[in-house]
């Protein structure tokens, strides 16, 4: 079970309420980014202060690298660049380089979140001081 929310995952992500993007839609990614952060550093339900914090990143952060292709196809407006129309909805999509960029930026900070948590420096080519902004 994650310890981020949902709602966490949302706010870290800028991502629309659940009127317009259901929970259903993020909650399995959001699991799989669970998995995911206890095989690399094992069971952490019970850590406290800035490691629980940092886990909590880390998994909010994995989710959004997962949940980007998806977002791409159910999320219907204010997310970029190439409009669609599909019905009556105008539907925005990253488009396959933007999309590539998301998705390193949010693994990579989810790699300092486990390098901190590990006592140990983020793995090479991930940028140490910040976002990697676009």
């Amino acid at each position: 079970m994650a310890l981020a929310s949902i709602l966490q995952v949302r706010q870290l992500g800028g991502l629309p309420d659940d009127t317009k993007l259901a929970d259903s839609k993020i909650e399995p990614h959001l699991s799989a980014a669970a998995r995911e952060l206890r095989r690399e550093i094992g069971e952490y339900a019970t850590r406290t202060g800035d490691e629980k914090e940092d886990c909590i990143d880390a998994e909010a952060s994995l989710a959004l690298a997962y949940l980007m292709p998806v977002l791409n196809v159910i999320c219907p407006e204010g997310l970029n660049t190439v409009q669609k129309e599909y019905g009556d909805l105008g539907l925005n999509f990253y488009d396959a380089n933007d999309q590539k960029i998301l998705i390193k930026m949010w693994t990579d900070r989810a790699a300092k979140a486990i390098a901190r948590i590990k006592n140990e420096q983020p793995p090479a080519g991930v940028p140490t001081i910040g976002w990697n902004v676009l």
